[in-house]
Order: structure tokens, then sequence, then C-alpha cells
């Protein structure tokens, strides 16, 4: 039967729980461990708890250290917190002046940061991470994220990382595996490890740097208006552009080359893409692009 403890007041308390449970708490710097599926609500403090399985943990300000080994959700205020939930739910730090370190397992999970937070995945299925305010994020070893005011959702599908620049500035780095990345309406570095990225363009401005050279690179006609830089454009890779080929972008003359660089103009200016060093092989003009050359730009040869 679930144990229910209500300690009253400020002061330290240790409270083991050795089945399911509930522990209500005040202010102080507590001890908490329930070894099952545990609720706890504890106020201000520096405080320890540990949930063996499924849980939901609502603490204060203070430089906290909470762990849930199953699913469930983390809520946290302003400090200094190490923050781990090994399975899917949720973690949100409410404290604009927070900055914790935070650790997931191989479930989806949604995160709020008013702060700051480094956040971090063994194996890097981090779910949905999401940052308000000025903070800034960071996630883990197989991949990471800088966020300054923006929003970024992370999910996998099928084994690929998706991560998703909502608004916002911030940076983007991809892990060992094939990643997604999708710009948004903010400022996006975005930067591939596997060698088989895909990159998307948002509305923003964004900076995308591949590895290798079987990279995607997509622009959709969802997401006009923004000002994309590709820095290591090869042969290889492939370029799509929705709703636009290549020999109409050329015979409006939005396809250019000068200063060692390709230029696309889409949508009467509102779209640049700009293919940083690299420049086509033609023998007078990016009009006489030859049909290997096309391949690289779309990836579907029928749009030619």
């Amino acid at each position: 039967m679930p144990t229910t403890t209500s300690i009253s007041g400020g002061g330290d308390h240790n409270v083991n729980v050795y089945g399911d449970g509930t522990v209500v708490a005040g202010n102080g710097n507590d001890a908490l461990s329930i070894a099952g599926i545990g609720n706890v609500t504890i106020g201000d403090g520096r405080d320890t708890i540990n949930v063996g399985g499924n849980g939901t943990i609502s603490a204060g300000s203070g430089d906290d250290r909470i762990s849930i080994n199953g699913s469930g959700s983390i809520s946290v205020g302003g400090g200094d917190d190490t923050l781990t939930l090994r399975g899917s739910g949720q973690i949100m730090q409410a404290g604009g002046s927070g900055n914790d370190t935070i650790n997931l397992g191989a479930g989806n999970d949604t995160i709020v940061v008013q702060g700051n937070a480094t956040v971090s995945s063994g194996t890097y299925y981090p779910g949905v991470l999401t940052q308000r305010g000025n903070g800034r994020g960071t996630m883990g070893n197989a991949g990471g994220a800088t966020i300054s005011g923006g929003s970024l959702v992370v999910n996998h599908v099928n084994g690929v990382t998706q991560d998703i620049a909502v608004a916002g500035k911030m940076t983007l780095l991809g892990g060992y595996s094939a990643t997604e990345f999708v710009g948004g309406t903010g400022s996006t570095v975005m930067t591939g490890r596997s060698g088989h990225d895909t990159f998307v363009g948002g509305s923003g401005s964004d900076t995308m740097t591949g590895v290798g050279n079987h990279n995607v690179f997509d622009f959709v006609a969802s997401q006009q208006g923004g000002q994309h830089v590709i820095t290591n454009f090869v042969a290889g890779d492939q370029l799509n552009v929705e709703g636009h080929s290549l020999t109409y972008l050329m015979s409006q003359n939005e396809v250019s080359t000068h200063d060692g660089n390709t230029y696309i103009s889409v949508d009467g200016g509102k779209t640049t893409i700009e293919l940083e060093g690299y420049v086509a092989k033609t023998t007078g003009g990016i009009a006489d692009l030859g049909h290997q050359d096309l391949h690289r730009f779309f990836a579907d040869p029928s749009k030619l």
C-alpha cells in the first residue's frame, strides 16, 4: 500500500520509503528516497530526491539533485540543479537564474528551461527540448544545442534524430547517427556529424555545415523568406528547392556565381541560398551547367 508522508515547517529531514509513496515537505535541505512510484512536493532548499520507479517531483529554488529512474515529470525553480530522468516525461525549470545539468535516458522528453541548462543523453533519444527566455542549453555527447531565447524540439523517428529550431538563436550539433535539422524563424547554426544528415531551411537565417558528401539540403515552400548559407556543399550532396526547378531559376536569372560562391534566389529574393566556396563547373557561367552538376542541386532528377 502506498505510503504518504507529510513534513511541516523547515529543517533538514531524511525520508526513506521502501515502496510506492507520496512525500510533501517544506523548506530545508532534505534527502528523500522512494523505491517505487513516487510523488514529491517540496519547498526551497538544497534537496536530494531519488525515485526508483515512475514519479512526479515538484521542487522550489535551490541546488537540488533529483533523479527519476522511470518515466514522469520534474519541476524546479532557480538554482544549479542536477536532474535525471531515465524514462519518458517532462522537465520544467521555472527560474530564470537557473543553471541546470539535465541527464536523459532513452525516453521521449519535453524540457522547458527559462534559465541555463546542459542536457545530455547516453543514447541520445531526448525527445523534445524546449527553451524559453534568455537561457542556454546543450545536449549531450551524441548531439548538442546552445540556445539563446528560443524553442527547440528534438524527436527520434526510425533511428533518425530530428532537431527542430522553432524560434530563437541557437546552435545545433548532430550526433553520430543521422540527424534531420529544421530551421525556424530565428537564427540557427546547424552542424552535422554523421555524413548522412538532412538540413531543412527555416524562414529565418541558417548556416548549414555537413560532413562528408551524402547530405541533403531542403528548402520548402512553407518556409519562405529565409537567408541560408551552406558552408561545404560538395559533389554527392543534394539540394532541393520545393516548387522550383533549377532550369526555371536559371531562366529567371536567380542562380549566379561570383567571388567563389554560388547564389540561388527564390520567391523574388525573399529566400536566398548561398553555397559558400562552391562554384559549379561551367564554361560560360551558371547557365552552362552540365547535367552532372544539375544532379547536385536536385535529389529528384525529374525536377530538372
